[in-house]
């Protein structure tokens, strides 16, 4: 449990950058993304794929096992590839696919600024941010066909926030 929690900080600042540069981009340019999210989806998983295995195979010359990173990294490079196999369904299915994955982040930031907060932290405002992405990855969720650019630049929008967030925890990891 410990190298996921280890695998979470260290690849922290790699997800917040990923974050912040796809969230511009679709605020800029919200159909060309939209055309290429499928691609953008296979690099991500696939480039963090490929550095989890490299860290678990140098987890291995220490402990001589392979870890959770290795096994990690090679689901990760699958459903990459998975992604990249069904990539006509996945657009069908990107606007409740996009509300489901900020749902799932906003509830993990939720529960870890709730944490914070027991802990005497001062997040006040990441919990009311958290509250908010959980209405919008359920607006998206169960709302996907109305206004699709629009949402997708939301999409964007909220991307960076989940950048800026992301980033912040991080830090707070790190100390």
């Amino acid at each position: 449990m410990s190298n996921f929690i280890d695998s979470i900080k260290k690849y922290g600042y790699l997800r917040s950058a990923c974050y912040l540069i796809l969230g511009i981009a679709t605020l800029l340019s919200p159909q060309s993304v939209f055309k290429g999210i499928v691609y953008i989806i296979f690099f991500y998983l696939l480039i963090l794929g490929i550095l989890q295995i490299i860290r678990g195979l140098r987890a291995k010359k220490y402990t001589g096992n392979v870890g959770f990173e290795t096994t990690s990294g090679i689901t990760r490079i699958i459903i990459a590839f998975v992604v990249l196999w069904f990539s006509k369904g996945i657009i069908s299915i990107l606007p409740m696919f996009l509300g489901f994955i900020i749902l799932v982040f906003a509830i993990g930031q939720f529960l870890q600024n709730w944490t914070a907060k027991k802990n005497g932290f001062p997040v006040t405002g990441q919990v009311i941010y958290s509250a908010l992405m959980m209405i919008a990855g359920i607006f998206l969720l169960f709302n996907p066909f109305n206004s699709m650019m629009i949402l997708f630049q939301i999409f964007g929008f909220l991307l960076i926030t989940m950048a800026i967030s992301e980033f912040i925890n991080t830090r707070r990891f790190h100390r």
